[in-house]
């Protein structure tokens, strides 16, 4: 089992997450005067939640089972994943949003990405014993 990270990197992540949302909130607001930013920032925050739905557990007694769910797991965050930015693409494409528009929900959603990427490679680094 993993140990918790610690509160430096929690803390990182933390803002990255809360800065990434501001700015998908301001593109909706300020530069776009649409919702449509929401969504992407939608498929961000959607994408990790198969990764604690199909993780494995300590406690199970059939392992050897265990790696199909993750790989179910793992393709639902890709594909949620892949998601956010192609779906940027798509209403920039179809004149729903702007070009800034689309600009600040690719910098959101990088910055989202980059919270998850700091608390998993801090608790990589934890089971390795860095």
């Amino acid at each position: 089992m993993s140990e918790p990270v610690d509160q430096k990197s929690l803390l990182l992540a933390a803002l990255f997450i809360v800065f990434g949302c501001v700015l998908h909130i301001l593109a909706c607001t300020v530069i776009d005067d649409t919702f449509y930013p929401l969504l992407i920032m939608a498929m961000y925050l959607i994408a990790p939640l198969p990764f604690f739905l199909c993780a494995p557990s300590d406690s199970s007694f059939l392992e050897a089972d265990n790696s199909g769910f993750e790989t179910i797991g793992n393709f639902i965050i890709g594909m949620f994943g892949v998601s956010g930015p192609c779906l940027t693409l798509v209403l920039l494409h179809n004149d729903l949003i702007n070009d800034p528009a689309a600009i600040v929900s690719f910098l959101g959603g990088g910055f989202v990405v980059a919270a998850v990427y700091i608390i998993k490679r801090r608790q990589n680094d934890d089971e390795i014993g860095f």
